[in-house]
C-alpha cells in the first residue's frame, strides 16, 4: 500500500542539467545567448541536440496567454513553471488562450509538471476558450504520457456560465495532483470536472492535499466532479489529505457527487484503491454523496476520512456517503463478515449519518452479500491540537481551530509513523518513528549513540540523568572529573589536568594509572611495573628483574651484590653500571667471564659469553672473533664479520646467487649493501617491485595483470596485451600464440585455426570467411551480421528467408509480392487472376505485363464488391460510386 504521501520528485531523472528558458512577454522570441522567449512553444521546439535532457521554463509574467501542445518523448522531460510577483509577494501567474482549442495545454505524449499557475478560461461573447477543458491529454493509448500538476488553481465561471470539462487524463501512464484547487464550476460536458481513465499496466493516479470546492455537474452521463478508472492491471488510485466541498452531480443517469472510481477485472488481484485522511462535506449525487467505487480490487483504505451533510436522491439517506461495489470477488462470506471487513476499511473515520455506505460482494454475477454500515455516527469534533485524538472528527466550520489546520495536526496522531518530520516534527517520548530514519533514536541508558535524544518519559532515567551521561560519553573532554569522574582506559582528559595521565610501558612514574584496556600492556602488567617504581625493595626478581645499579635488594639475596674489586665482595658479583661506581662498569666488564654452565640463568651483563659457557643473560663479548659456538639466541647474528655465518647464522649472500634466507653482508665491497638488498626483494617481495628493478617472469610472477608485468593469457580469454605462460598444465605456449594470432594478425590466419567472427571479421568475404549481408543486397551465401547498427540480425534473417525462403514464409513476416509470389493462392497470399474474377473473386492482378492476364486488363475490370467501410489489398480492385474501400483502385488510374 502506498505511503501517506506519495513520492513528490519529478518523474524522470536527467543525467545532465536541462535546458533552462525565461518566458515572458517582455522578450522576443526564443535567444538561445541569453536563454529566454516569448512564449513556451518556442522553448520545446528548440533541437533535441541542444535539449538532449530536456526542459525547463518559468514564466515570470502575472499573466501568459498561449496554447502549448506538448509531444515529447520521456528523454526529454518538460517543467513549466509560474514564478510571478507582485508587490513582491510571490503569486500563481494566471494561464489563459485566446485561441479556439479544446484546451490550454494539451499533452500529446511525454513527460510534462506544470507548477504554480492559475488555469482559467476566457469568455467573450457567446464563445468560450478553450473550449473543451483546460488541461488535457490525447486519446492515444500507445503513446507514454505523465503527467504532473502541483500547486495550481483551475477555475471554473462560476454559477453563471457553464464549462465543458476542467481537466481530463485520457491514458496516462502517471498522474500526479498535488496542492491544488479545482473551484466554482457548472460542468455541462460529457464528462467529470476532473476525469481520468486508463487501460495500461502499473499506472498510478494520485490526488493529494487538493480541494474540490462549489462544483456543479448537471450532463447526465457525468459520473462524480472526480472520476477515476483504471482498467488494467497494478494500478493505484490515491486520494489522499483532499477536501470535497458542495460537490453536486444532478444529471439523471450520474453516480456520485464527490468521486467516482472504478477499476477493472484484470487488476482484480494487483491493483489499489486508497482514500484516506480526507473531508466530504455537503455533497450531492444521485446513488450516493461522496464516494462511489465499483470493480474493487482486493486492495483497499478508506480509512481516517470524515463526512458530514452528504446527501444523495430520494427520502432514503442510507448509502448518502459511499457506495462500495466488489463486482469479482471470489470468496464467500457471511453478512457480519463482509459487514465487518467493509467497517475496517472505514477505522477510524467517522460520518453525521447512520447507515452511511452500502457494500455489496457479487461472485459469479450474484449477490453473495450486501448491506449497510454504519461508520460512526456519534462524532467528536476536534478542539485543539492539543486535545486531538484518533476518534474527533475535523470541524469544517470552525473558525477556532480551522480544518486545514485540523486535518494536518490529525494526521500526526492517527498516522504519525508513515510521516517525515517535516509533516509532524519528533516527539520527546513515544514517537513510533524514533531511531527509523525520520527521527533519532530515543536513548538507551548505558547504551547511548552520538544522535540518540532524551526521552521525557522514562521511569528512573530523568532528561537531565541522560543528558549528563550524553556529555559524559561524547564531549567528556570538555566535563569536570566531579561531574564526570576519570575513566580507567581512553579518557581524554588523561595527563591534562583533570585526570591522570596512563602509565606507557617502560616508563611509568608514581603518579600514572594503569590503562584497563590497552592492547599489549595489560593492567596486572601496568600494576607489577608500578610496584617496581613505589615499592622494589618488597618486589622479588621474578616480578621485578634485578637493576643494573641502584638497587636497594643488592646484596640482600634477593639480587647479586655489586662488585667493588675483582670477584669481590663475592665470585657471583655484578657489575654495577652507574658512573659513581667504586669498580668502573667497563673494567668490570672485561674482567669477568662467565663460569656458569650455559643452561643456566645469571644477573644481565654480569659476565662475558664464552663458547664454552654462555648462560642466559650472559653480556656479548665486543671482539666478534670470540663468537665462535655461542648460539644466537644468546648473541644476535651480526651483519657483517660474524665468524658464524653459515652455520649458527645465516650465509651471507652471493652475487647472482641471492636466496630468500641469505643476509646482506653491510661491509661487502663486492657486492654493495643496495645492491643485495635490490636483488633479494626480488625474490622476497618480487610483487612490490618494478619491472625495471626486477624483470617480469614467464611464469610465476604475481604482479602479471597488475599493471607492472602483463596477464598470463588464459585460454578462451586471450588479449592482445596478455603474455604466454611457460608453466601452465594443459595450455601449452605454442597453443596460447596461435590463439593470440587469432586477435593481433585475424585477417592473416585461414579459418581453420581461428573461426570466422559472427560480426567484425577483417577476412569476412575475402576468401577465409563468406561475407556480411548487407541490408537490401542480401545474397545466398552472405551471412547476417550480428551488430550493425539499425540492421539487426534478426532483421537480416526475415530479409534472407524472404529472398531464398519466401514459400515458407507467412504474409505477416513477408509482404505478398505483386507478381511472382510462390504462396499466391496456397493461403498465406491472394491467387493472381488468370481472367476476370477467376480463380476467385478475391484473386489479385499480376502486375507482370506478361501475366496470361494482363495487369492493364485485370485492373479495369476487377470492380470492388466489398463494403466501402473495409480495406482490400491495395490495387487489388477498382473503386465504384457504391463499392469503394480503402486500397481500391481510382478508376482514372486504369
Amino acid at each position: 500500500m502506498l505511503p501517506l504521501q506519495s513520492n513528490t520528485e519529478p518523474f524522470f531523472r536527467s543525467s545532465n542539467a536541462p535546458c533552462t528558458f525565461e518566458i515572458s512577454s517582455q522578450y522576443t522570441e526564443y535567444d538561445n545567448t541569453t536563454f529566454t522567449a516569448k512564449n513556451i512553444t518556442s522553448v520545446i521546439s528548440v533541437s533535441s541536440n541542444l535539449c538532449a535532457d530536456g526542459y525547463f521554463a518559468t514564466v515570470i509574467d502575472a499573466s501568459h496567454t498561449e496554447f502549448v501542445n506538448i509531444t515529447r518523448d520521456l528523454s526529454r522531460p518538460i517543467v513549466i513553471t509560474g514564478n510571478a510577483t507582485q508587490d513582491g509577494t510571490s503569486i500563481k501567474t494566471l494561464w489563459r488562450t485566446n485561441t479556439v482549442t479544446d484546451s490550454i495545454v494539451h499533452l500529446d505524449m511525454g513527460d510534462l509538471t506544470l507548477t504554480n499557475f492559475d488555469f482559467s478560461y476566457i469568455k467573450q461573447g457567446n464563445s468560450l476558450y478553450p473550449e473543451n477543458c483546460l488541461v488535457d491529454s490525447s486519446e492515444s493509448r500507445t503513446y507514454t504520457k505523465r503527467l504532473k500538476v502541483t500547486q495550481c488553481v483551475f477555475n471554473g465561471l462560476g454559477s453563471g456560465t457553464a464549462v465543458r470539462s476542467i481537466l481530463i487524463g485520457n491514458y496516462l501512464d502517471n498522474l500526479q495532483i498535488k496542492e491544488c484547487v479545482f473551484q466554482n464550476a457548472v460542468i455541462n460536458g460529457p464528462r467529470s470536472a476532473v476525469y481520468c481513465i486508463s487501460n495500461k499496466t502499473q499506472t498510478t493516479y494520485s490526488v493529494e492535499l487538493s480541494k474540490f470546492q462549489n462544483i456543479q455537474i448537471h450532463s447526465a452521463s457525468a459520473t462524480a466532479v472526480l472520476s477515476i478508472s483504471i482498467m488494467g492491471d497494478l494500478n493505484i488510485a490515491y486520494v489522499n489529505q483532499c477536501n470535497f466541498t458542495n460537490c453536486t452531480c444532478t444529471g439523471q443517469n450520474s453516480i456520485s457527487g464527490a468521486i467516482y472510481l472504478q477499476s477493472g477485472v484484470l487488476g482484480f488481484n494487483h491493483s489499489q484503491v486508497i482514500i484516506m485522511s480526507s473531508l466530504f462535506l455537503d455533497n450531492y449525487g444521485q446513488e450516493t454523496g461522496a464516494i462511489y467505487a465499483t470493480g474493487l480490487p482486493l486492495v483497499n483504505s478508506f480509512k481516517t476520512n470524515g463526512f458530514s451533510g452528504n446527501k444523495k436522491n430520494g427520502s432514503d439517506q442510507k448509502s448518502c456517503d459511499s457506495v462500495l461495489l466488489w463486482t469479482n470477488y471470489s470468496v464467500n462470506q457471511t453478512l457480519d463478515v463482509a459487514r465487518d471487513k467493509v467497517s475496517k476499511l472505514f477505522e477510524p473515520s467517522q460520518s453525521t449519518s447512520n447507515f452511511s455506505v452500502f457494500f455489496r460482494f457479487v461472485i459469479n454475477s450474484a449477490t453473495d452479500a450486501e448491506g449497510y454500515v454504519n461508520i460512526n455516527p456519534s462524532i467528536e469534533l476536534c478542539k485543539s491540537k492539543l486535545l486531538i485524538n484518533s476518534n474527533c472528527m475535523c470541524d469544517p466550520y470552525s473558525t477556532a481551530y480551522p480544518v486545514d489546520q485540523c486535518l494536518k495536526d490529525k494526521i500526526c496522531v492517527v498516522d504519525l509513523i508513515n510521516q517525515t518530520n517535516a509533516t509532524c516534527p519528533c516527539l520527546s517520548t513515544g514517537d513510533p518513528r524514533a531511531g527509523k530514519g525520520q527521527c533519532p533514536a530515543y536513548c538507551v541508558k548505558g547504551n547511548l549513540t552520538q544522535n540518540c535524544v532524551c526521552d521525557t518519559n522514562i521511569t528512573n532515567y530523568t532528561v537531565q540523568q541522560c543528558q549528563q551521561e550524553k556529555l559524559c560519553t561524547f564531549n567528556l573532554s570538555n566535563q569536570t572529573n566531579t561531574t564526570c569522574p576519570c575513566l580507567n582506559t581512553s579518557d581524554p582528559r588523561a595527563g591534562k589536568g583533570q585526570c591522570p595521565a596512563y602509565c606507557v610501558k617502560g616508563k611509568v612514574t608514581p603518579d600514572c594509572v594503569c590503562d584497563t584496556n590497552l592492547t599489549g600492556y595489560t593492567y596486572q602488567q601496568c600494576q607489577t611495573e608500578k610496584k617496581c617504581i613505589t615499592d622494589l625493595i618488597n618486589q622479588n626478581n621474578l616480578s621485578c628483574p634485578c637493576l643494573s645499579t641502584g638497587d636497594p635488594r643488592a646484596g640482600k639475596g634477593t639480587c647479586p651484590a655489586y662488585c667493588t674489586a675483582k670477584d669481590k665482595p663475592t665470585t657471583d658479583c655484578v657489575c654495577d653500571s652507574g658512573p659513581n661506581a667504586s669498580y668502573p662498569y667497563s673494567t668490570c666488564q672485561s674482567n669477568k667471564i662467565c663460569t656458569e654452565s650455559s643452561n643456566s640463568t645469571v644477573t644481565k651483563d654480569s659476565c662475558t659469553c664464552s663458547r664454552t659457557n654462555y648462560p642466559t643473560g650472559c653480556k656479548c663479548p665486543t671482539d666478534s672473533s670470540q663468537l665462535t659456538g655461542i648460539p644466537q639466541n644468546r648473541c644476535e647474528c651480526l651483519k657483517t664479520g660474524d665468524p658464524r655465518a653459515n652455520g649458527i647464522c645465516p650465509a651471507y649472500c652471493i652475487k647472482g646467487q641471492v636466496n630468500a634466507s641469505c643476509e646482506c653482508d653491510t661491509n661487502s665491497s663486492s657486492f654493495p649493501l643496495s645492491s643485495c638488498q635490490t636483488e633479494k626483494k626480488c625474490i622476497t617481495d618480487l610483487i612490490n617491485q618494478n619491472n625495471i628493478t626486477c624483470p617480469c617472469l614467464s611464469t610465476g610472477d604475481p604482479r602479471a595483470g597488475q599493471g607492472q608485468c602483463p596477464a598470463y593469457c588464459i585460454i578462451g580469454q586471450v588479449t592482445a596485451n596478455c603474455t604466454c605462460n611457460t608453466n601452465t598444465s594443459g595450455y601449452t605456449v605454442d597453443q596460447c600464440q596461435k590463439e593470440k594470432l587469432c586477435i593481433i594478425d585475424l585477417v592473416n590466419q585461414p579459418n581453420t585455426t581461428c573461426q570466422c567472427l559472427p560480426t567484425g571479421d577483417p577476412r569476412a568475404g575475402k576468401g577465409q570467411c563468406p561475407a556480411y549481408c548487407v541490408k537490401d543486397q542480401v545474397n545466398q551465401s552472405c551471412v547476417c551480421d550480428t551488430n550493425i547498427p539499425g540492421y539487426t540480425q534478426a532483421q537480416c534473417q526475415i530479409e534472407y528467408q524472404c529472398k531464398y525462403n519466401l514459400a515458407s514464409q507467412t504474409n505477416a513476416t513477408c509482404p505478398c509480392l505483386s507478381t511472382g509470389d510462390p504462396r499466391a493462392g496456397y493461403g498465406q497470399c491472394p491467387a493472381y487472376c488468370v481472367a476476370k474474377d477467376q480463380p476467385s473473386q478475391s484473386c489479385v492482378c499480376d502486375s507482370n505485363p506478361g501475366a496470361q492476364y494482363p495487369p492493364s486488363s485485370c485492373q479495369s475490370e476487377k470492380k470492388c464488391n466489398v463494403s466501402s467501410s473495409s480495406t482490400v489489398t491495395k490495387d487489388s480492385c477498382t473503386c465504384s460510386g457504391s463499392n469503394h474501400p480503402t486500397g481500391c483502385r481510382c478508376p482514372s488510374e486504369t
